[in-house]
C-alpha cells in the first residue's frame, strides 16, 4: 500500500528506422523518468489504512484459530481424564465382583445360597469385565486423538496429571454477552472487514478526482542532425478523467455492495455470539443440575449398598440384592464422573463463547483440580 505514495523510476530505450523520399534515417534514444505522486484524491491514504486493517484482521484470524486449538486440546484432555476415572471405577467394580463371585461359590458349597445367585454373580463379573475393556479402549483411543490434536508423536510417554472436579461458577447473561462482543476475535475480524469496506469505497470514489504528479525526465538521443544530445525536463502534471464508460460508477456500486454485505455479516456474527453465549449458559445450568442430582444419587447408592451388605451378613438380604446394589453404585459413579465432565465442558464452552481462551491460561484453571472434600471414594 505504501508503494502508491513512493516515487516511481522508469528507464526506456528506443530504436527506429525512417524511410522518406528514398532516404532512410536511423534514430536511437535512451531515457529515464522519475515521478512522485502528489495527489490521488485520498486513494493513497485509504489504501494504507485498508492494508493496516487487513493486517489486524489477519491477526484476529490467527487468534481465532489459536482459541479453537486450545479448546479442542483441553476438551480432549478432559476426555482422557474422564476415561481414567471410568477405568478406575470399572477396575474396582471388577475386583469387587470377582471377590463376590468367590464368596458366593463358597456359600453355595455350604448350602446357604442358590445356584441362581452363583450365576448372577458370574454375570456381574462378565459385565464389569466388558465395561472395563470398553473403558480401556476408549482411553487409548482418546489419547491417540489428543496426541494428534497436539501434534506430538504417538509414541510419546505422558503422565496425565489432575482430576476432573466440580467448580461452580455464576454468570449474568447481559454482562457475559457484552464480554463476548468485546473479546471475540471473529467479531473483531468482522468489524475490521467493515472498516476495510469503508476504505474501499473511498478508493473507488477517488477515481472521480484529479491526480497530480511531480516528475523529472532525461533523454539522450540522436534525433537532431544525427548528433547525440541530452535533454532534461522537470515539471508537474495533473489529470482528470472525464468519462470512462461508467467503469468508475460500477466500481463504486460494487464497493458499496461489499460494505453492506460486511455490515450484515457483522450483525450476523454478533447475533451468533449472543446465541452461543445463551446456549453455553444453558448448558452450564443443566450441567450443574445434573451434577447435584448425581451427587444425591451417588450418596443414595452408597447407602443402599451399605444397608444390603449389612442385611446380607445377618441373612436378611440375598446375595443377588447385594450384586444389584453394587451394579447400581458402579453405574452411579460412572454417571457422576460424566456429570463432572459435562460441567467442565460447559465452563470451557463459556470461555470459548466469550472469546477469552488463551494458550497462556494455566491448565489448572481450565481443568479444575479437586478439593480434598470433593474426592470420591470408589
Amino acid at each position: 500500500a505504501y508503494a502508491g505514495a513512493l516515487p516511481k523510476a522508469d528507464a526506456n530505450a528506443n530504436a527506429q528506422k525512417l524511410w522518406s523520399d528514398g532516404n532512410d534515417d536511423d534514430t536511437y534514444s535512451l531515457g529515464v523518468e522519475i515521478a512522485q505522486p502528489l495527489w490521488r484524491s485520498g486513494a493513497i491514504g485509504a489504501a494504507i489504512r485498508y492494508a493496516k486493517l487487513y493486517a489486524v484482521s489477519t491477526d484476529f484470524s490467527i487468534r481465532e484459530q489459536v482459541q479453537s486449538t486450545v479448546y479442542r486440546v483441553v476438551q480432549k484432555y478432559m476426555t482422557v481424564l474422564l476415561d481414567q476415572h471410568l477405568v478406575q471405577v470399572y477396575e474396582d467394580a471388577n475386583a469387587v465382583s470377582e471377590r463376590l463371585l468367590k464368596t458366593t461359590r463358597n456359600r453355595r458349597e455350604q448350602g446357604t445360597v442358590s445356584d441362581y445367585e452363583v450365576l448372577r454373580a458370574g454375570v456381574e463379573v462378565a459385565n464389569t469385565k466388558a465395561a472395563l475393556i470398553n473403558a480401556n479402549n476408549a482411553l487409548q483411543s482418546d489419547i491417540v486423538s489428543l496426541f494428534r490434536e497436539m501434534g506430538v508423536s504417538q509414541g510419546s510417554k505422558v503422565e496425565f496429571s489432575g482430576e476432573l472436579a466440580y467448580s461452580p461458577e455464576a454468570y449474568d447473561l447481559d454482562s457475559t454477552s457484552l464480554k463476548a462482543l468485546r473479546e471475540r476475535p471473529d467479531i473483531a475480524r468482522a468489524q475490521a472487514a467493515l472498516f476495510m469496506a469503508e476504505e474501499n469505497i473511498k478508493i473507488a470514489n477517488s477515481s472521480y478526482g484529479p491526480k497530480a504528479d511531480a516528475f523529472a525526465s532525461g533523454d539522450y538521443s540522436n534525433r537532431r542532425s544525427d548528433d547525440w544530445n541530452d535533454e532534461w525536463i522537470i515539471g508537474a502534471r495533473a489529470t482528470l478523467s472525464l468519462f470512462d464508460g461508467f467503469e468508475r460508477r460500477g466500481k463504486v456500486m460494487a464497493a458499496v455492495s461489499k460494505r453492506d454485505q460486511a455490515a450484515e455479516a457483522l450483525r450476523d456474527i454478533e447475533d451468533l455470539a449472543h446465541v452461543e453465549v445463551v446456549d453455553a449458559l444453558l448448558k452450564l445450568k443443566h450441567a450443574e443440575e445434573l451434577y447435584i442430582s448425581q451427587m444425591k444419587n451417588l450418596d443414595l447408592s452408597k447407602e443402599a449398598l451399605r444397608i444390603l451388605e449389612t442385611g446380607s451378613s445377618f441373612g436378611k438380604n440375598t446375595q443377588v440384592e447385594v450384586l444389584d446394589a453394587r451394579a447400581a453404585l458402579t453405574q452411579a459413579m460412572g454417571t457422576y464422573y460424566n456429570a463432572v465432565y459435562s460441567h467442565g465442558l460447559a465452563r470451557l464452552g463459556i470461555r470459548r463463547a466469550t472469546g477469552t481462551l488463551s494458550p497462556e491460561d494455566p491448565m489448572e484453571e481450565l481443568v479444575v483440580m479437586p478439593e480434598p472434600e470433593q474426592a470420591v471414594d470408589p
